[in-house]
């Protein structure tokens, strides 16, 4: 099995689940960064010449969800029916069988070692792990 290296430490405002949009879409300019380990400082030569990145990231916290539910059949944050369970690949729970996060991000510079960003949703994500890159 291939073990992923982590690359940098991603840093979020988010500091309660209660201020966490659930999707990044909803907050478009909410700003995070991202600071890249120094052995992988010359990787980000370039980066600043796109507009989006596809963020990888282990979500290292536990998220607390403790609602008496099977953490495989949860009820999505937004349904209208506390009793609409569903498959967790079909939501975006928190509790997942592997704590991995992909987010589209908003390149808006780079800085030494710091990546700024926005359009993130997280406040779990902690370690920062690769990108692919876009343009509009």
């Amino acid at each position: 099995m291939t073990e992923l290296a982590a690359i940098g430490h991603v840093r979020s405002p988010h500091r309660t689940a209660a201020d966490t949009p659930i999707q990044a879409r909803l907050t478009p300019d909410t700003a995070g960064s991202i600071e890249i380990l120094p052995e992988y400082l010359p990787g980000l030569e370039g980066l600043d010449d796109f507009d989006y990145a596809w963020m990888l990231t282990l979500l290292h916290l536990d998220p607390v969800v403790d609602d008496g539910t099977d953490p495989l059949r949860p009820v999505p944050f937004l349904a209208t029916d506390p009793d609409q369970h569903v498959g967790v690949f079909a939501t975006r729970y928190p509790a997942r069988p592997n704590p991995i996060g992909l987010s589209l991000i908003h390149i808006i510079g780079v800085d030494g070692n710091t990546v700024e960003f926005s359009g993130f949703e997280d406040l779990r994500i902690g370690w920062y792990r690769d990108s692919k890159l876009g343009r509009r």
